[in-house]
């Protein structure tokens, strides 16, 4: 039976909430404080554990504040978006939080939107999913609580637990994107950020353990006398590795980069390695000026592998397994990534006969592509990859003659600049 004015008026208050219908899933809630709410229950498309469409309630205010006319209003109005497949409980949420702007939002929300601008950035795919895992964690703790109610201390609360189980590198990345996710999310002037850097002492800091790497000449020149030969008479495929290895050496990238190089990234006329963002850590486009010797390597690639997508077409890690191979201990003594170490190491301390550095820091950073520095950063910035691209081909073709002279010789001989 449709409720009237008259009846709802005498409604009174019991011990336990009741309800007395108007039809069609709409009912007052009288309580025991006495109000009367306006509520409807529907069944919702999305299902509970049980496998069933679950049961929500909507309410529409008290009465007489909403009245019967109103609240039936408002039904025909559900009524008609659950017609349409619309949730009205999901819809309003919805509204709502696109209402909100800035630090009134949800963190959740916010977290979300950050996600997708990174997965836009070309990320890889497994950079994209640990930042996704990394946010889950931080939506267990701040998810659905508004930007502007999370506080200082429930973040450092919640770093500690990471801290606790000893966690340290996953605290400081949780942290970050945490901070990420609130600068992004708002621009207001004057909101603090609960996420930004802690003082120094407030939590224990990783133990950052570098990999091994020969990094003086002397070292380093027995090294690249036993990567001289061919081993040709091993297989194919070993002079393909100790090609690949040579290569790594010369052109100071990272292990990955060498063992995915395609042909479709190599320029040997203009004497040029253009690897595309997607594959560099930095996720910015690398041009690695190639030496004579790098070309030769790359020449003699063409015969093997010419047809093929991939010059190499290796795994990074076949690098320290050749380097086993030639008695260098890749745990203790050197491995594939620490060439990167020697070329910065050895080239910095490259002196003039007048004791003045052969080598400008900024063109060694750019070569190993690094844009930590401000500086690097800068000139990356306003000049893209060719970033000072003459002097970066002069110092490349320098170390691969140094390398050359370690070879023959088994001796560091200081080298005259590259003309």
């Amino acid at each position: 039976m449709a409720l009237t004015a008259k009846r709802i008026e005498e409604l009174r208050p019991a011990e336990k909430p009741y309800k007395v219908s108007d039809g069609e899933g709409m009912y007052i809630l009288v309580t025991p404080e006495g109000g009367r709410l306006w509520q409807l229950t529907y069944r919702a498309a999305e299902l509970n554990e049980k496998g069933n469409r679950k049961q929500k309630v909507v309410s529409f205010g008290a009465y007489p504040g909403v009245s019967i006319k109103v609240a039936r209003e408002k039904r025909a109005e559900i009524k008609k978006q659950l017609a349409q497949g619309i949730d009205p409980m999901s819809k309003a949420k919805a509204e709502a939080v696109a209402a909100k702007t800035g630090a009134d939002r949800l963190f959740s929300i916010c977290a979300e939107e950050w996600l997708d601008v990174q997965k836009r950035s070309g990320e890889a795919e497994k950079t994209i999913s640990g930042k996704a895992h990394r946010i889950k964690l931080l939506n267990f703790a701040f998810g659905d609580k508004p930007l502007n109610k999370i506080k200082r201390d429930e973040v450092k609360a919640f770093l500690r637990g990471f801290e606790a189980r000893k966690e340290i590198e996953l605290m400081g990345r949780l942290r970050s994107i945490g901070e990420s996710i609130f600068s992004t999310a708002t621009d207001e002037e004057g909101t603090a950020n609960p996420f930004r850097s802690f003082p120094a002492k407030t939590f224990v800091k990783k133990t950052v353990t570098h990999r091994p790497a020969l990094v003086e000449a002397e070292d380093v020149a027995p090294l690249f006398k036993a990567m001289a030969d061919n081993h040709e008479d091993d297989g194919h495929m070993t002079e393909v590795v100790t090609l690949a290895l040579r290569f790594l050496a010369l052109t100071a990238c990272r292990p990955g980069e060498v063992a995915g190089a395609r042909w479709s990234e190599i320029d040997l006329d203009k004497a040029l390695w253009i690897i595309p963002a997607e594959r560099t850590k930095m996720r910015k486009k690398h041009i690695v000026p190639l030496s004579r010797q790098a070309l030769a390597i790359l020449r003699r690639m063409l015969t093997i592998s010419g047809d093929r997508q991939h010059v190499f077409s290796i795994k990074a890690n076949t690098f320290n397994k050749r380097l086993n191979v030639l008695g260098i201990k890749t745990k203790t003594e050197h491995t594939a990534h620490g060439f990167r170490s020697s070329f910065s190491s050895i080239m910095n301390s490259d002196r003039d006969e007048n004791h003045k550095k052969r080598w400008d820091g900024e063109d060694i950073e750019l070569c190993l592509a690094h844009l930590d520095s401000s500086s690097v950063r800068a000139i990356y910035n306003r000049e893209g990859p060719l970033a000072n691209i003459q002097g970066r081909a002069k110092l490349m073709q320098a170390w691969a003659d140094k390398i050359d002279t370690f070879i023959k010789s088994g001796e560091p001989v200081p080298l005259r600049r590259t003309a």
